[in-house]
């Protein structure tokens, strides 16, 4: 399964607004009313953007298997660079390869609790690096 696969899987496509677990309006695969080509065109975008931005703040995810980086980029995607930056301990054992302290690290944050499966099923592709 590839990222852009999962993060439509995630994110869900809805052509008409609705209101996501926070109470935050949201649309598409997370914008304002588009057509799915549309959407599909913002969703490459933004992952490239992302991917830069995460590649600039962390280098050393460069040097990650194409599994654990597509999680961070997924988390990123959800989070923001930012908020993604918040995760200080999972982050570090990231870097180091401690694969369960990450994935312990991931299932132990209120972003867990917020996206459920989501976090459950990257939490597990960042301990085995399988997707």
């Amino acid at each position: 399964m590839s990222l852009i696969e999962q993060l439509k899987r995630h994110e869900g496509w809805e052509a008409k607004p609705y209101i996501d677990t926070v109470g935050i309006p949201t649309f598409g695969y997370g914008f304002t009313y588009i057509t799915l080509a549309e959407g599909e065109m913002i969703l490459r975008n933004r992952i490239e953007t992302y991917k830069q931005e995460l590649i600039a703040t962390f280098p050393w995810t460069k040097k990650l298997d194409s599994v654990r980086f597509n999680v961070l980029l997924n988390m990123t995607y959800n989070l923001g660079i930012a908020r993604l930056s918040g995760f200080v301990n999972t982050l570090k054992a990231v870097e180091e390869g401690r694969w369960e302290d990450a994935s312990r690290g991931m299932l132990a944050s209120k972003w867990a609790t917020q996206v459920k499966g989501r976090a459950v099923e990257l939490a597990a592709q960042m301990l085995t690096g399988v997707e």
